[in-house]
């Protein structure tokens, strides 16, 4: 048990850096996977096939192997970074995927005549997602 305790401050500090990776990944990847999600639902194709093939690549490939590759694989290419912040990265990159899906079930979840309302009254399509479908659904998509 003391060898328990003499231990308890690197503890303490593994914990603290868990909860820091998951306050600024988590932030992070709703940010990115808003946006992913605003271009998967986007009229114009090009953003739809970026967003489809983000979303299919990053929700496939496995965290390890995510995490080797920013570990090891960026520093061989030259980018000089703290591991914490390529923590962040990986963890952005895992993460989006599965928030923009939840985020674009949600969209989907939003009648119709939502977004035909706000078309009706002269909104673009940058304004009628922020302004009225993304609100609606956020709240949609708070459970998952």
């Amino acid at each position: 048990m003391e060898q328990l305790w003499s231990l308890m401050p690197e503890f303490w500090e593994g914990f603290r850096v868990t909860l820091l990776l998951l306050a600024v990944s988590g932030v992070l990847a709703l940010v990115l996977g808003t946006a992913i999600a605003a271009m998967r639902i986007s009229p114009v194709p090009v953003l739809r096939g970026f967003a489809a093939f983000w979303t299919e690549i990053a929700r496939n490939t496995p965290l390890t192997l995510v995490f080797f590759f920013t570990a090891f694989v960026l520093p061989m290419l030259g980018v000089r970074a703290p591991f914490l912040l390529l923590a962040f990265v990986a963890l952005t990159y895992y993460t989006s995927p599965f928030v923009a899906e939840a985020l674009r079930s949600g969209v989907n979840g939003v009648p119709v005549g939502q977004a035909e309302a706000a078309r009706s009254i002269g909104l673009g399509f940058r304004q009628t997602v922020s302004l009225v479908v993304l609100p609606q659904a956020f709240r949609m998509t708070v459970p998952p």
